[in-house]
């Protein structure tokens, strides 16, 4: 396994595949909607369930998300809360307020977003509260609610988890904390499902699956992971790529069962989500236990992982674009929209992380350097 500290280039892989995952779901539903055709009509096709189960990477995200900020806080220098929280704004705010005037603004063809009470709901989307409130400027920013609340609770709790290790080469009260944390969390989500009684994919997404406090398991399972390498947890290699295909196989198995949200049941919000985030951690453990493969860390996926943010946020409002460029080809392929819609996106992500993304990141790296010798 690699010393602490030092870059894990497969991690980029699972990030490739999350922000793919999420790319194949809207790609889907926007083929099956526009062309009239009912999710309940591909039933026991086992490939459509899951390209259209496809949002569940959005918890990979998470996970990822909660290894990486706890292995930063970790490490940080002492409790520099200012450097923390300009390393926070420069990663997510430039590219996120950019594409959300741009949907405003009509800047996407074909892509519209009603002007009922804009300015209001501009508003909460530069608040981050678009996952409690309608996400509905561009479904895709409701994770980024998610991520900015646990951005803000993260340094808090990371480093009083840090100071609260009794044993300080095992962390097991972190691991039991973290535990009650995700048990917090389910019970929360089922409240919550309960309260609404969601009837209906948009219901059950609005209530149970988008706040915040119904996406602890993934963040907590980052968290834990991150603590576990920090204290010089490492896997066989044979161990460690069992593991991951064992959590992938799995995954792909569960996706290909059903359309998971066709049908809304209380184990939707009991028993999927959890089993989602074990899957998800358990690929992102074994990566950080030292597999790695070449789909993991060939080049393109590697450059898919860099633009992946900005492919996440342009992506959706671009797949009415497409849809039109495909319809007017004459093509009836999905094939061929899938293809048309990745390239434009890819595009589109591309010259927006080089164009507003990159800058701002290069004035982060700035604050990651070490201070100069006096």
């Amino acid at each position: 396994m690699k010393p602490e500290g030092q870059k894990i280039d497969a991690l980029d892989g699972l990030r490739a595949l999350a922000v793919l995952l999420v790319f194949f779901r809207h790609a889907a539903h926007t083929y099956l909607t526009f062309n009239g055709i009912p999710p309940a009509d591909v039933g026991g096709r086992p490939l459509w369930h899951i390209l259209l189960n496809g949002w569940i990477g959005v918890d990979l995200f998470f996970v990822l998300s909660g290894y990486l900020i706890t292995t930063s806080l970790l490490q940080a220098r002492g409790h520099d809360w200012k450097t923390y929280a300009q390393k926070r704004f420069l990663r997510i705010v430039p590219a996120y307020v950019f594409v959300l005037l741009a949907c405003v603004l009509g800047a996407f063809p074909f892509y519209t977003v009603p002007d009922t009470d804009i300015g209001w709901r501009i508003f909460y989307h530069l608040l981050f509260l678009q996952d409690y409130l309608p996400a509905d400027i561009n479904v895709v920013f409701w994770s980024l609610g998610v991520e900015e609340k646990f951005y803000i609770v993260a340094p808090f709790l990371i480093w009083w988890l840090a100071g609260r290790q009794k044993d300080k080469t095992h962390p097991a009260r972190v691991y039991g904390i973290m535990a009650l944390v995700m048990a917090a969390g389910c019970a929360l989500r089922y409240l919550s499902f309960l309260l609404a009684a969601p009837d209906t994919y948009v219901a059950f997404f609005n209530h149970v699956r988008a706040p915040a406090h119904a996406n602890f398991e993934t963040l907590a399972l980052g968290v834990m992971i991150a603590f576990w390498r920090r204290h010089g947890g490492t896997i066989a290699p044979d161990k460690a790529r069992l593991c991951f295909l064992a959590a992938f196989i799995g995954l792909l198995l569960f996706m290909a069962a059903q359309n998971m949200m066709l049908d809304i049941s209380p184990m939707d919000a009991l028993l999927q989500p959890p089993l989602i985030a074990l899957f998800m951690a358990g690929m992102v453990f074994a990566v950080v236990g030292g597999y790695a493969n070449r789909v993991l860390v060939n080049p393109l996926a590697r450059y898919v992982s860099r633009i992946s943010y900005s492919f996440y946020l342009v992506h959706f409002p671009l797949s009415f674009l497409c849809f039109v460029w495909w319809y007017a080809a004459g093509a009836t392929s999905f094939a061929f929209y899938t293809g048309l819609y990745f390239a434009v996106s890819f595009t589109a992500a591309a010259l927006c992380y080089h164009g507003v993304e990159r800058p701002f990141l290069k004035l982060k790296d700035r604050l990651d350097r070490p201070p100069p010798a006096s």
